[in-house]
């Protein structure tokens, strides 16, 4: 077999040259060697349950893209073929996400599939800030010894809900806005909102989300759909939380037919389920159809989706009849293979139905492709070596093939061109080289195909799909930069890794452009700037440099996304995202605010207890002796005249004051320094208490009826005050009564 390479274009000289700059750049910064190193394997499966989350796109446009409720079907299917020992959990999402099934075992198929059904379609907004808020409260919840992963399904761009108090205070501003406006009106209106709103609910994603993800190995996989689909946010949120940086976990689909084959694919990352066989066709019935199933097939089922309810019939090389499971949705058939074991062939027929079917086989593969060599990142025109063997139980499988056994590529690149390339096989398996002409993201897929000892054709056995991003020869490290909160008048710097794979020196200029922001559309002279001065770059260097980004004194707060353009002299030039956000008064002060309000609030609350303890004065005084000349009447406290302060606005509204010349109830001849005071508590007892200065040594006298003796309490001296006690102040003597 011949080795098949692509090369680029160049001289003999050049090509020469950029070998020893490739050699010289990945030499040169041991940290930047690191970086790019092969990953080695890519065939561990992780053996713990798993804990998955279905984080479903239940806005409007769904109705559209999937009027057939296609992703629903996919998804009850990986519902159904997860092993029973995973967990599953549903939320919905759209201007805010909604928990329509907490953690579910995957034996629990009813409650599972009942929950996916009741996903919606009709939603404002395509929120992703608050799926994701709500999957991290999920998946905290789950077992700490599972594998965590979300699957997150969309077919829109990233529209944040102008309503919601996470995006204060332009929710305010919104709701004002757009109050009496008509529909066109508020149409731009929401489209100016987006733009604004979205870096701020990036920089909650990146900030107070996707740390939390890392740090407890959440793995997100994200599927879009429609050419409406936000591929490079789902990219990014995929490749961010990836524990294996070459794994693809970002799938698109341009129909929502596909979703079943892109959701039944990636069982293969889960639990080693691997997609075998897909195939397209019209229903005709009682026309039977037979499938080979080669012998290294372990755990097939047969799942079949079709336009209409259509009548399924699978039978096993025995004749058995196979039994589907039950629970799905009336067009979804899934259907394992119990009655014989591989090696043999299966037929199927329909008995009734209509219109398209698909039809697709997954299993286990004993069958293992282990892909070795490959790295996260290459030079432009720098070879991709890596080799894949060909395994069983972790040995040697090309012994138990039939001959003519091979080992195919399928390589894309962004702009979706795709490159079918055999590898060549070796000693100890099979080795590609590939060199591209085309900067960017390349995914690759791995296919063996082979025919068993007896000449039978076995099912293709895939690998998973891979990728690895090409570089160009002049290019920054890293291609996204989050400089955080830099307040006004402050500048914050940040070390890049500027690589040249050029053959002559390069001077190097920094622009930035913000290309979404908050506030201060129009006033460009307050975003945030890099301050940058030229500088000088030499073949096959490697330089670290420090990027300031500066706020001017006057500047907005708000939030910005741009970009940095690094441009040389000879206009090459690669750009880096960047984010930053400049902190509002508000923002400054709400941790301080926040504790000086609870504060305040626990002094509220036990000034609220004590005001309750306070009892309105009860009760009467009836005089039973007074000075020669003076007349008084039954006093009734609750009656007594006072201000308003003191009756209601006052810690002592509970008091009434007996004294000669202040007080509540006054008495004339009583002495001058002789100070009364009756207290009443709404729990516990109420007191009689001589309020007399202390330096006057007046004293009061009561005589309780229980006791019947008289008692004197000199100034600050308290007694109960019970019904029928005898007071005798001064010259003057009182019963209490009730």
């Amino acid at each position: 077999m011949k080795q098949v390479i692509v090369h680029i274009k160049l001289g003999l000289g050049a090509s020469v040259m950029l070998l020893l700059l490739v050699f010289t750049v990945f030499t040169s910064d041991s940290e930047g060697f690191k970086a790019n190193q092969s990953v080695g394997k890519n065939t561990s499966l992780d053996s713990r349950p798993l804990s998955l989350v279905l984080l479903m796109d239940a806005s409007g446009s769904m109705r559209t893209t999937d009027s057939s409720e296609f992703r629903k079907l996919a998804a009850q299917a990986i519902a159904l073929l997860l092993s029973p020992v995973d967990r599953i959990a549903v939320i919905e999402f759209d201007s805010d996400g909604r928990v329509l099934s907490d953690w579910s075992m995957a034996s629990e198929k009813e409650k599972i599939i009942n929950a996916i059904a009741r996903a919606g379609n009709k939603g404002a907004h395509t929120d992703f800030r608050a799926a994701l808020e709500t999957a991290k409260n999920v998946i905290e919840e789950a077992p700490a010894n599972s594998r965590k992963v979300i699957l997150l399904l969309s077919d829109g761009i990233f529209e944040p809900n102008p309503f919601s108090d996470r995006y204060a205070p332009y929710n305010i501003e919104y709701r004002l806005a757009i109050r009496g406006e008509d529909r066109e009106s508020i149409r731009r209106i929401n489209e100016h909102y987006r733009n604004k709103l979205t870096p701020i609910a990036r920089r909650i994603i990146d900030s107070h989300i996707l740390p939390l993800f890392v740090e407890q190995q959440v793995e997100v996989f994200c599927v879009g759909f429609s050419t409406d689909a936000d591929r490079e946010f789902l990219s990014y949120l995929a490749e961010k939380t990836s524990q294996s940086k070459t794994e693809s976990h970002a799938y698109f689909a341009d129909e929502a037919v596909d979703l079943m084959d892109v959701f039944l694919g990636l069982l293969q990352f889960w639990q080693n389920s691997i997609k075998l066989h897909t195939e397209e066709d019209i229903i005709q019935l009682h026309s039977s159809k037979r499938i080979f199933i080669d012998e290294y097939v372990r755990d097939g089922k047969f799942i079949v989706l079709t336009d209409q309810a259509a009548k399924f019939k699978l039978r096993a090389p025995n004749n058995l009849e196979e039994e589907a499971l039950g629970y799905t949705h009336q067009n979804l058939k899934i259907v394992p293979l119990k009655k014989a074991t591989p090696p043999g062939s299966w037929s199927y027929i329909f008995d009734s139905g209509s219109g398209k079917y698909r039809l697709l086989i997954v299993g286990k593969s004993m069958i293992e492709l282990e892909v070795e060599g490959l790295k996260q990142k290459y030079l432009f025109g720098e070879r991709l070596e890596c080799s894949v063997k060909v395994t069983i139980g972790g040995k040697d499988a090309r012994g138990v093939l039939g001959p003519g056994s091979k080992v195919v590529v399928d390589v894309m690149t962004e702009d979706q061109l795709r490159s079918s390339i055999p590898l060549v096989e070796t000693e100890k398996g099979f080795s590609l080289e590939y060199s591209v002409a085309r900067v960017g993201t390349l995914k690759l897929r791995f296919t063996l195909h082979a025919r068993d000892k007896n000449g039978n054709e076995m099912f293709p056995r895939p690998s998973k799909e891979f990728q690895c991003m090409v570089l160009p020869r002049f290019y920054v490290e890293p291609d996204y930069i989050s400089f955080g909160d830099i307040d006004q008048g402050e500048t914050k710097t940040y070390t890049v890794r500027i690589v040249s794979g050029l053959q002559e020196n390069r001077t190097v200029r920094v622009h930035s452009k913000t290309t979404q922001l908050s506030r201060c559309e129009d006033e460009v002279a307050k975003h945030p700037r890099v301050s940058s001065t030229d500088f000088t770059i030499k073949p096959g260097e490697a330089l670290s440099r420090e990027i300031a980004m500066a706020i001017p004194e006057d500047g907005c707060w708000g939030d910005y996304e741009g970009e940095l353009t690094f441009s040389t002299n000879h206009n090459e030039s690669f750009k880096v995202r960047y984010s930053v956000h400049v902190p509002s008064i508000w923002e400054k002060l709400t941790l301080p605010l926040l504790v000086v309000l609870g504060i305040l609030l626990i002094v509220l609350l036990v000034l609220v207890l004590l005001w309750a303890r306070l009892k309105a004065p009860v009760g009467v005084l009836r005089p039973l002796s007074a000075p020669s000349g003076v007349l008084l009447d039954d006093i009734e406290l609750g009656k007594v005249k006072r201000g308003i302060w003191s009756r209601w606005l006052n810690w002592k509204k509970n008091r009434i004051r007996i004294g000669r010349d202040h007080g509540d109830i006054v008495l004339e001849l009583l002495p001058d320094d002789l100070r009364v005071e009756l207290i009443f508590y709404r729990f516990g007892r109420d007191y009689i208490k001589n309020d007399s200065p202390e330096e006057s040594k007046q004293e009061i006298n009561v005589k309780d009826p229980d006791v019947d003796i008289e008692i004197q309490r000199e100034p600050g001296e308290t007694y109960d005050l019970s019904p029928g006690l005898r007071l005798k102040v001064g010259d003057y003597e009182f019963a209490y009564l009730r």
